[in-house]
């Protein structure tokens, strides 16, 4: 890995009437361009895991594509009637723009958490995928734990809950419960790498595990004691992030001449 000064470009890509906010850092055109998705009630930064994830890839000469999901980070709409099918949409369109608009040799898509639900459900039109701390079984693992007294509570009296800031409404919580993640894993053949940490205070790693038996090409990376984030120890970013660059550099480097 090199040093490399980067420079963020800040887009609005198109997908409903606000668009989405989004920062491009260019390696150099040619490039590899890898596109991060954040995870539910996130943005483009992840409290600085993304910002990171942007210096570490430059350095290996990856372009890098961050953007909100629409009600989060920049954008002003609001994420009171947001549902699964909207983060979709923005996802969709987001390819569609790095595909169309941005000069690259190859396209990958780097998901945290939920993200990894909605490119299940999209099976975009990328290279290869990298899945961080994936939430697949969003039923048994996000919808069960946002059902406390508090939360109730508050949808009743308020119609939504608020989460990082955002306020949500009852109709994601049931796109939670009822969705066609796992369904829709048969029409996912992407080559794709998992990394999850064994102390994931959010997404247990045995559903990872439990889930991965289902990808037919799947490179599975279990890091041990590092939480959601990554975040607790410095050593466990520098891993994640170099597993990464490792497995999209293998893959871009065996078509080369057949951009993604």
């Amino acid at each position: 890995m090199q040093d490399r000064d980067l420079h963020d470009q800040r887009l609005t890509i198109p997908n409903g009437a606000a668009g989405l906010n989004a920062k491009l850092s260019l390696a150099h055109p040619g490039r590899p361009l890898l596109i991060l998705a954040h995870g539910f009630a996130g943005n483009k930064d992840e409290n600085g895991l993304f910002t990171a994830a942007r210096d570490y890839f430059g350095g290996c000469d990856f372009s890098v594509l961050r953007f909100d999901f629409r009600g989060c980070g920049e954008n002003d709409d609001s994420f009171r009637t947001v549902r699964l099918v909207d983060l979709q949409s923005d996802l969709e369109a987001v390819v569609a723009f790095a595909r169309s608009s941005v000069p690259h040799s190859g396209l990958g898509l780097v998901s945290f958490s939920l993200a990894s639900a909605v490119s299940i459900l999209v099976n975009p039109r990328v290279k290869a995928q990298v899945f961080w701390s994936p939430a697949i079984y969003t039923d048994r693992d996000m919808y069960a734990r946002h059902q406390t007294d508090e939360i109730l509570d508050s949808i009743q009296n308020r119609g939504y809950f608020v989460k990082a800031g955002l306020e949500v409404g009852p109709q994601f919580l049931e796109d939670l419960k009822s969705n066609q993640v796992i369904g829709s894993l048969g029409k996912f053949s992407r080559p794709t790498l998992m990394i999850h940490g064994t102390a994931d205070e959010r997404i247990p790693w045995t559903s990872t595990l439990a889930v991965s038996r289902r990808f037919p090409k799947l490179k599975l990376c279990r890091i041990p004691d590092a939480g959601h984030s990554f975040k607790n120890k410095p050593e466990f970013r520098e891993l994640v992030f170099s597993a990464t660059a490792d497995f999209f550099g293998k893959q871009f480097v065996k078509r080369r001449s057949k951009p993604q």
